[in-house]
């Protein structure tokens, strides 16, 4: 799937999300497609590792491909690799659960 049609589909399924929302959980999908993509499908994986490398992939492709947003999202990639154990087997879901509230976090001053 094109940028353009994940940040409309996005856009869709979260209104209220900004553009720095909105383009993390793409660079997201998109690492994990890629990393999901390199793991296959029957190899034995440690999820502590994989969702590392799958915030690692989104924080290298934003920083690469839209600095201007990474700038505004620098923090948030921050605060996930630290609290990554917290979302250990809950997957990428919860990654994405955990850009609403960190986000909302940030916007209030929050750290």
């Amino acid at each position: 799937m094109e940028q353009n049609e994940r940040y409309e589909r996005m856009k869709r399924e979260h209104p209220n999300w900004s553009d720095e929302q909105i383009w993390t959980a793409i660079s997201m999908d998109m690492s994990a497609d890629n990393i999901i993509d390199d793991i296959g499908g029957t190899e034995e994986f440690d999820t502590q590792s994989v969702l590392t490398q799958v915030l690692e992939g989104a924080r290298e492709w934003l920083e690469a491909t839209l600095p201007v947003i990474y700038a505004k999202v620098k923090t948030f990639f921050q605060e996930a690799f630290r609290r990554i154990g917290e979302v250990v087997g809950r997957g990428i879901k919860a990654v994405k659960e955990l850009i609403s509230i960190l986000f909302e976090g940030f916007e209030k001053g929050v750290r």
